[in-house]
């Protein structure tokens, strides 16, 4: 999600989509967070902690919150994930990688639904 209130009005809508539908949900990332400008100062340019609250609402892990890097846009227009990068933009991916894989580790595995197709 991004930090916005309208942004966050559709997440609790897939929220509600995947708790319906028994999909497990392991966290909540937040894009566009904020960015930093040169003297090092966040600046929050779409709100501030409205990922936070959401995964809080929804008693979710807040799993990243990514900041509005050039270099990520720069690699998207590329072809270049910007998690090969070792900039900033590299460190919150892989960051978020390794969140990620925790939280799937931690998972109690179930049988996948069967799916039955009828004539």
């Amino acid at each position: 999600t991004t930090p916005q209130e309208v942004a966050l009005a559709d997440v609790r809508r897939g929220a509600a989509m995947f708790a319906k539908t028994a999909v497990p949900v392991i966290g909540l990332v937040e894009t566009m967070s904020y960015f930093v400008d040169p003297a090092g100062n966040k600046h929050f340019l779409m709100g501030e902690g409205g990922g936070r609250r959401m995964a809080d609402t929804l008693g979710l892990p807040l799993l990243a919150e990514i900041p509005m890097i050039q270099a990520i846009r720069e690699g998207g227009d590329a072809g270049v994930p910007a998690a090969l990068s070792n900039e900033a933009a590299g460190k919150v991916f892989h960051d978020l990688a390794h969140r990620v894989a925790i939280a799937l580790d931690s998972l109690e595995t179930k049988a996948p639904p069967e799916v039955v197709f009828e004539d």
